[in-house]
């Protein structure tokens, strides 16, 4: 119809319209002198024209981006645009609704991964190019994807049988994908619907852990880990502390709990940690460590740690701490190699061979959020000063120590 006008001399819209009693009107077939099937297509073409609204005035012609609400062209729109042409993304129920947990982003950013396979287990690495064995670290039964990492393997399995049995909120994975089974767990369980995230992330980094460091954490600590995290991010509808020391793990399986960290910045160290006794007594201590490393600032922290549990004449203890490397050296796996720091090393170990019955374990940054935010604090202290309170009693001050510890 378009070259039919143009053929007609009529190239513009200005040429078929017309005005009739002060009204907007396109020409008619008899008009331009169409007949027979002309005139359908030319009805068929000004009907267009009526049902699109399109009317002509006297202003100037301009040009219309059609894919911005305002008619200019944007980056944004253009975009948009492309990526509706070339990608048409599938929208799942889970994704607006993920990214307003009060979850770490990092582990936000890891289940939206993980749901969508596109997590390195190996198949994607092997995929990539890589070469591995490309079998599951965990029960080296299968070879390892994201469906049978965090549902279908047997020690996964029976990680999730004991939080679900814990939590009173079990749930048989069966064959079904993550995908699947995570919709099923978020119409039975939508207090607890961010569960299986935190669960996942604790079995992600044991797997990794298993990889790169060669360490196998035992069941009990990896529940250790994940009643930590749901410690930190329980139910949505509830109010989160932001520092927690309470656990879901039985009194009578843990004894006394303590956790250490150190800090150091510009020069100067710090150390804190908590303990949580059996009895349900909680304190926090900072220790100010003068100038150093990190790696004295953990050492160093480990040692008020074993003195002030000593000190509130705690005999059994099980100790857990974000340092790897200071754990295995106390641990007898690794050897000391700053000999800078040999009275200190020698002084940890007389300390820690006095108690009746004591583990170091290392455990993830993620679950000694408070141990490390005392040990900055610990940084402003002077060196050989050490502050002890106990938490569990409300309104209670900073108890001060001087220890002599060289």
């Amino acid at each position: 119809m378009v070259l039919n006008l143009q053929r007609r001399g009529l190239g513009r819209l200005a040429d078929i319209k017309t005005h009739l009693d002060c009204s907007h009107y396109w020409y008619t077939s008899t008009d331009l002198g169409y007949t027979g099937e002309e005139v359908v297509r030319w009805n068929r073409y000004t009907a267009l024209l009526y049902r699109n609204g399109i009317r002509l005035n006297s202003n100037a012609d301009k040009l219309i981006w059609d894919h911005s609400p305002d008619g200019c062209p944007s980056a944004k729109s253009l975009y948009n645009q492309q990526i509706s042409v070339l990608y048409s993304p599938t929208v799942f129920w889970w994704s607006k609704r993920l990214w307003k947990w009060r979850l770490p982003p990092k582990i936000k950013c890891f289940w939206w991964l993980a749901i969508q396979k596109h997590i390195l287990t190996w198949d994607n690495l092997l995929r990539r190019g890589f070469s591995g064995s490309g079998y599951c670290v965990m029960c080296k039964e299968d070879t390892e994807n994201t469906d049978h990492l965090f549902v279908h393997c047997n020690f996964t399995k029976h990680i999730w049988y004991l939080m679900g049995d814990d939590h009173s909120c079990a749930h048989d994975w069966g064959g079904l994908t993550l995908a699947e089974n995570f919709e099923v767990w978020a119409r039975c369980h939508p207090k607890f619907v961010h569960f299986p995230a935190l669960v996942s992330w604790t079995i992600w980094r044991v797997r990794n852990n298993i990889i790169f460091y060669s360490h196998r954490p035992s069941v009990g600590t990896i529940i250790y880990w994940i009643s930590r995290l749901c410690g930190y991010y329980p139910a949505l509808e509830t109010k989160i502390k932001k520092y927690v020391l309470t656990h879901n793990i039985p009194v009578s399986t843990i004894l006394n709990i303590g956790t250490f960290d150190g800090a150091a910045q510009g020069g100067f160290c710090g150390g804190g940690g908590t303990l949580t006794f059996s009895d349900s007594k909680s304190y926090h201590f900072k220790v100010g460590l003068g100038e150093g490393t990190n790696t004295k600032a953990e050492l160093l922290s480990l040692w008020a740690l074993l003195w002030t549990a000593k000190h509130l004449q705690c005999e059994e203890i099980q100790i857990y701490g974000d340092s790897m490397a200071i754990i295995d050296l106390i641990n007898g796996r690794t050897d000391l190699r700053n000999m800078a720091l040999e009275h200190w090393y020698h002084r940890t170990l007389s300390l820690k061979n006095s108690f009746t019955n004591i583990s170091l374990v290392h455990h993830y940054r993620d679950f000694n959020v408070t141990a490390d935010k005392l040990s900055k604090e610990a940084l402003t202290l002077e060196e050989g000063s050490l502050l002890l309170k106990e938490i569990s009693i409300s309104d209670t001050l900073w108890v001060p120590y001087r220890i002599y510890y060289m």
